[in-house]
């Protein structure tokens, strides 16, 4: 199997498209996202008093 030289690529491209911060934005994005939503779920069971308990 030989290789001409049309094949061969004029540079090698090391560097992702694609930033490493951008998943890092996605990750805190979805930390905030959970931390509002258990907030608002613990602030929904002292308001109205855990009447319906599992107990």
């Amino acid at each position: 199997m030989t290789t001409s030289l049309a094949e061969i690529p004029d540079k090698t491209v090391l560097v992702d498209p694609h930033p490493a911060w951008g998943g890092i934005v996605v990750g805190i994005i979805a930390i905030v996202i959970f931390v509002v939503f258990a907030t608002w779920i613990v602030v929904q069971r002292i308001k109205h008093g855990r009447e319906g308990g599992d107990d």
